[in-house]
């Protein structure tokens, strides 16, 4: 496949450099160069929703809000 890329002439000279240095074509260089960079970036991970676990089947009940401790340790205990 081709494609145009459009460098400034300092980066494309560095590069001309470089792959001559090697000893190889422009082209092998710049193939090499996208691969090692897409290799070097981290693999972004897929987050799954968290299941929260029940009990009794009741799921969360509606008002309980989970980070009030206070007041969630008095709902389980029976006096809110």
């Amino acid at each position: 496949m081709q494609t145009t890329l459009r460098l400034d002439a300092r980066l494309l000279g560095q590069a001309r450099q470089a792959a001559l240095t090697r000893g190889e074509s422009l082209n092998s260089f710049m193939v090499a160069a996208v691969r090692q960079e897409i290799v070097r970036q981290p693999r972004q991970r897929v987050v799954r929703p968290a299941r929260l676990a029940t009990c009794r089947g009741r799921g969360l009940q509606a008002g309980v809000n989970l980070d009030d401790s206070g007041a969630l340790l008095e709902r389980m205990e029976g006096r809110g």
